[in-house]
């Protein structure tokens, strides 16, 4: 309002300059009257602790009966240290008596704060005696003229300043007749009625499925207006919301990201927005760190909450990195199983074994480690398993993550100690300084914390819980308004002081149950047990504002809320305001401004309502498809691409790796597609249990040291190191029951007798049509062997032959290969003689390859084999060749689909890969071709060469 007040009275005079602009709250205090200063809340802790178990103040002490901490103590005094606040400006003649030594009811609660308000200001004079006084001796210093603008309500305490002022120079007050502050003075002096024809805007009100349609329906109507008016400019818009940092991010998203806006016609897509009001926790990323260094002490030190205050720029900056370094090292501590706890020791303040493993110390010191030897994953350093990896160059952030973790625990430490509240003030800006850069554009927030920080005082030493609320408190109430008014979008609170008139005004979120706002007071609020005229309780507040607010638009006024439910669409009535706005409207101007919003922005109702268009380009596509008549979606690969050269020479590696995701390697080999990982997270606790991945990998590592000739039981030291099994005796079971599993499948590999290990053989295999290359790995002198963790399934056994097949073209000799895998109470083998048409049967895969590599191949390995499996046995027994295919088909989406069992993490189908699913749903199985590609790959496989029946 100050800054436009200033614009338009320079707009209007020419010149507008040396004036002085204060909120009616700051009155007093700027025409220097030396009212008593509102206690702080640590001040009223200190005064209240010393009358505790005192007569009169049994229930404060009641409440205050095992606070250890004093949490509950400052939480008291910071909503005491309010209401005194309240009562100097809304009950200045009950501080009168109460300075007199007395109260007027013989009400507990106002005894025990008559006599707190006491001690707190002994021998200060009460607040209208103190402005008596001034207006007494200090005539000479007051300004010539005073004009009172855009103010509704004043309370009592500054209707008195103004009324003393008034009889000594000029006072003008300008307020809409019907206000309470302009019937509050209709007895002071005869009011002057100025004419003014108040602007009529059009008004819309907006019913919507949630906030994020709110801010796209406000963006089309923004855009409707700025079409259809080439004056409207960005700067005339006004934006509120009761909580504008509830919609702060989504208005940054819809109206920062508006490619698909082609339906605008003329209108400028994109607006700059100016925000006041924002948290500071997300403008000011230094008061963010502060917030996160608050949460860590007498925590468990957990991995996300030490992770969350590195991740914070001016943090990692402080320790010379950048944010992608930050995201490395924060890799590595996963990687190093980094959990919970600083060591050891601090494990037993939670009641748990001193076991170093997962704890800070342990995780750095085996990162250090791994940066200072060489590491082959089984050999311990001192009891630790170095992280592998860390060399040269790319481990230059560990030093920085490092120096970060030593800095942090040792202030943690300090910050568990007990200090009074200046003590403190010290401490957290020590610690503020050590682990937060103050650089650049990050200053402002060390000198905003500074502030915060000197209202901390009293003797009485606390714990940091006690004052890190109070802190947190302190700087969300820190006023941002950098930007607002400057040349955008004004976007801000909907409270006073931010409501200034414009063209276009938008009220955002008036929901019945956010606005206007009902607090429940507080048991002892003496102003909430005796209202009176004058007051200005939150509810009212609002609705003033509301108001206000309301007649600030002068050309549009624009209103929305969350009118259905986003999940029943169950109608919501908006705020009680808006009811009262709407019902005061003639019946017919009434049903032209409510407005019903469909749920989805695609919806065919989003664009026949001429009073909203909707101007975005995608979503009026898919309302045009969900009109169009239903049909069948059109092919990912409509048509196949062309032949790509390169197989014509085939690697062997690549081979096997497309029949493992034929839809992943077209997708990614010929399109540049690739679909990225979900990542698990690793938490912030120790694993208790081992997950069918987790348990594949230390199995397939402990198959492979058994067949190298090495003890499972020479490992366990590493294992139980290496942060993956649980610890202690539950981790000691695993391992046992893993490596002997692994121990089976061992036995069962030395039971092929293959012989000792060869070296590779580089291929070179000419077929008609085709040459496969490479390596082939895995050969003995008694011929190839591949074993594996895993169970021998299709996609395990697929992979050995066609190294098999390989072998075989290439005329290898011994012509044997082997697979081992696990079983049920060991291992098992299957093994292949030699092939005569190997080279027949190596082409035709060859071929599906090249075919493969222009579209996706409909083939995967489980769903494809048990296809073949159960076509192949239809057929030996006589079934009909229609049954014999439903029924393959049906035995295919068994694979196809996830599987899950009581108690265990699903198994995933193969049908829900991302690849597969992106080109492929499971109508496929049920395919001509689906089965063609099954046959030509495992019929060889299985009926001539004794494939096992089944496989689990």
């Amino acid at each position: 309002m100050r800054d436009w007040l200033a614009a338009e009275l320079a707009d209007r005079l020419g010149v507008w300059c040396n004036h002085a602009v204060y909120p009616p709250a700051m009155l007093a205090d700027r025409l220097g009257v030396p009212l008593p200063e509102p206690p702080s809340a640590w001040a009223v802790r200190d005064a209240l602790a010393g009358r505790l178990g005192t007569p009169g103040f049994e229930a404060p002490t009641r409440y205050l009966e095992g606070d250890a901490t004093g949490i509950r103590a400052i939480q008291l005094a910071t909503r005491i240290a309010s209401l005194f606040a309240n009562y100097a400006r809304f009950r200045p003649e009950m501080l009168a008596r109460w300075a007199d030594g007395s109260h007027s009811t013989n009400d507990g609660n106002e005894a025990w704060q008559a006599q707190l308000w006491r001690d707190l200001f002994q021998g200060a004079l009460h607040p209208l005696a103190a402005i008596n006084a001034h207006f007494a001796d200090h005539i000479p210093t007051l300004p010539r003229r005073l004009s009172v603008f855009a103010v509704d309500h004043l309370a009592p305490l500054e209707l008195h300043v103004l009324r003393r002022l008034a009889q000594h120079i000029q006072v003008g007050v300008f307020a809409i007749a019907t206000s309470p502050l302009a019937q509050a003075l209709a007895a002071d002096a005869p009011p002057k009625v100025l004419p003014c024809t108040l602007p009529t805007p059009r008004l819309l009100v907006h019913a919507t499925h949630g906030k994020m349609r709110e801010v796209e329906v406000l963006r089309d109507a923004l855009l409707t207006l700025f079409a259809g008016d080439a004056s409207l400019q960005p700067e005339d818009v006004l934006v509120l919301a009761p909580d504008i940092n509830d919609y702060a991010a989504l208005l940054d998203g819809v109206f920062g990201t508006q490619a698909d806006l082609s339906r605008a016609p003329g209108a400028q897509a994109r607006f700059p927005l100016c925000f006041a009001d924002r948290s500071p926790f997300v403008d000011a990323p230094g008061l963010a760190a502060m917030r996160a260094l608050l949460a860590l002490p007498h925590s468990r030190r957990p991995l996300s909450l030490v992770s969350e205050l590195w991740s914070i720029a001016p943090v990692h900056a402080r320790f010379g990195l950048s944010e992608e370094d930050a995201a490395t090292a924060r890799g590595w501590l996963d990687e190093a199983a980094v959990r919970w706890a600083e060591d050891a020791p601090f494990r037993e303040r939670f009641a748990n074994p001193a076991l170093p493993q997962h704890t800070w110390r342990w995780g750095l010191d085996r990162l250090l480690l791994g940066y200072a030897v060489e590491s082959d994953n089984a050999r311990l350093f001192d009891d630790l398993l170095p992280i592998d990896g860390l060399e040269g160059n790319n481990a230059a952030p560990l030093g920085g993550l490092c120096a970060f973790c030593d800095i942090l625990l040792q202030h943690l430490a300090v910050l568990e100690g007990n200090h009074t509240p200046s003590q403190w003030a010290t401490v957290l800006l020590a610690s503020y300084d050590a682990l937060v850069s103050t650089r650049g554009p990050w200053a402002g927030s060390r000198l905003t914390l500074v502030h915060a920080l000197e209202a901390l005082s009293g003797e009485q030493s606390v714990a940091i819980g006690a004052v890190s609320d109070w802190i947190v408190g302190q700087l969300e109430q820190v006023e941002r308004r950098e930007g607002f008014y400057s040349g955008g979008v004004n976007c801000a609170s909907l409270r006073t002081g931010r409501v200034i008139p414009a063209r276009v005004v938008a009220l955002l979120g008036v929901d019945d149950d956010r606005f206007p706002r009902d607090p429940t007071p507080l048991a002892f609020d003496l102003i909430a047990q005796d209202p009176q005229p004058g007051d200005l309780p939150a509810r009212m507040e609002d609705r003033l504002t509301f108001v206000n607010a309301s007649r600030a638009a002068i050309d549009h006024l624009h209103l929305s809320y969350i009118g259905h439910g986003s999940r029943d669409n169950k109608a919501r009535p908006p705020s009680v305001v808006v009811a009262e706005l709407l019902d005061a409207l003639p019946v017919a101007i009434r049903a032209e401004a409510a407005v019903s919003h469909p749920m989805q922005p695609f919806s065919r109702l989003a664009f026949v309502d001429p009073r909203v268009p909707n101007y975005s380009n995608a979503h009026h596509l898919g309302a045009l498809a969900l009109l169009s008549p239903q049909r069948e979606p059109p092919a990912f690969f409509p048509t196949p691409l062309s032949p790509d050269p390169a197989t014509a020479t085939v690697d062997l590696a690549v081979l096997v790796r497309f029949f493992q995701n034929p839809s992943a390697a077209v997708l990614s080999g010929r399109l540049d597609l690739r679909f990225a990982e979900a990542e698990a997270g690793t938490g912030d606790r120790e694993p208790f249990n081992l997950n069918f991945l987790e348990q594949w990998q230390i199995g397939d590592a402990l198959v492979k040291a058994g067949l190298a000739g090495i003890d499972p039981e020479s490992l366990w030291p590493a294992m139980r190191e290496s942060g993956l099994l649980p610890m202690g005796t539950p981790g000691r079971a695993h391992f046992d029951a893993l490596a002997a599993a692994a121990m089976g499948v061992v036995e069962a590999a030395q039971d092929c007798d293959a012989g000792e290990a060869q070296p590779n053989v580089d291929l070179n295999v000419e077929l008609p049509g085709a040459r496969l290359t490479g390596r082939l790995d895995g050969r003995r002198t008694g011929g190839g062997l591949y074993v594996s963790y895993s169970k021998l399934d299709a996609k395990r056994l697929l992979p050995a032959w066609i190294r098999h097949l390989a072998a075989n073209a290439a005329g290898l000799q011994p012509a044997v290969t082997w697979a081992v895998g696990r079983a049920k109470g060991g291992g098992e083998s299957h093994s292949w003689a030699d092939v005569p048409e190997a080279g027949r049967w190596l082409r035709q895969l060859l071929a599906l390859y090249a075919e493969g590599m222009t579209r996706p191949l409909p083939f995967t390995p489980k769903a494809s084999y048990a296809y073949a499996v159960s076509y192949m046995t239809s057929q030996a027994t006589g079934t009909p060749e229609a049954d014999a295919r439903a029924l393959a088909s049906i035995e295919a989406l068994k694979a196809w689909v996830s599987m899950r069992l009581p108690g265990q993490d699903p198994i995933p189908g193969e049908g829900e890969d991302p690849a597969v699913a992106r080109v492929f749903d499971r109508s496929v199985l049920w395919s001509e071709e689906f089965g063609r590609v099954a046959l030509r790959v495992y019929a060889p496989m299985r009926g001539h060469y004794g494939l096992p029946e089944s496989l689990s």
